[in-house]
């Protein structure tokens, strides 16, 4: 496996554009290639430990992504290469006059539940036929899951920007507010962009779906024996689990000012 060393003073610089956006390239060093030689300098710049297209500047005040990757052999030792890594900000910056094309979807979406319209768990109870003899058996509840359509709302956005658009912000949800809703309310789901000027600026378009519990998953206990949730004499607040399945961040540096 090859070794990679990063933060290299040689190859590292930081440059300023017209725009006032801002470009740093970071240096590593790869040695101990075992790849064929045909493509060394295809195949370093992939190794572990080079960091990946899209991936943000490591920095948490200066928010930029990977845009482009370049390699070659040092001058005093062929088996030695240099990876230099570039990354772009992604200011996201409008042109004046260009307002967003905002569109707002509802869709109904399947999801399963053991609660009623009402928020209250579902169950139904039932018993033994009574015995000739002696009292009757007490009433067994069993829970009950149920499919329904629950409205979605879709929020999408056309826009033009100047910058390289962050796709990393895919598949994360708002840390802050968006759209008036709190955190945790809106999943990117799709980040589209098309330049005609050599990636100059670029006509977005930006997916967003709302989820009003916070797009967590809600784990239901099935009882092996019956194949049912839990009824009503399970322990308060036992069987059923949210968890977090995404991570956050900041959609500010989207530039889409809602």
């Amino acid at each position: 496996m090859s070794v990679v060393v990063a933060n290299l003073i040689q190859g590292a610089s930081v440059s300023v554009g017209s725009d006032g956006s801002v470009s740093v390239t970071k240096s590593y060093l790869v040695s101990e290639y075992t790849g064929p030689p045909e493509t060394v300098l295809e195949d370093v710049i992939f190794e572990p430990g080079i960091p990946a297209f899209g991936d943000p500047h490591p920095s948490t005040n200066f928010t930029a992504f990977v845009t482009t990757k370049s390699a070659r052999a040092a001058e005093d030792d062929p088996r030695i290469f240099i990876v230099e890594v570039t990354y772009s900000q992604a200011t996201a910056v409008a042109p004046p006059g260009s307002d967003a094309l905002i569109t707002l979807e509802a869709n109904l979406n399947t999801k399963e539940t053991n609660q009623d319209v009402a928020g209250d768990d579902m169950f139904v109870e039932w018993r033994p036929m009574p015995p000739q003899t002696g009292p009757p058996q007490d009433y067994i509840a069993h829970g009950v899951l149920a499919s329904v359509q629950k409205p979605q709302v879709v929020a999408k956005f056309s826009k033009k920007f100047i910058g390289i658009p962050p796709f990393t912000m895919i598949g994360k949800l708002n840390s802050g507010s968006f759209f008036g809703d709190p955190a945790k309310t809106w999943l990117c789901t799709s980040i589209v962009a098309t330049s005609t000027d050599n990636m100059q600026t670029f006509d977005v378009d930006y997916s967003f779906q709302r989820d009003d519990n916070s797009w967590k998953f809600t784990a239901v206990f099935i009882d092996p024996g019956s194949g049912e949730p839990p009824g009503e004499n399970i322990e308060a607040g036992k069987g059923v689990k949210d968890f977090d399945m995404y991570n956050v961040a900041s959609f500010a540096v989207l530039g889409l000012g809602v």
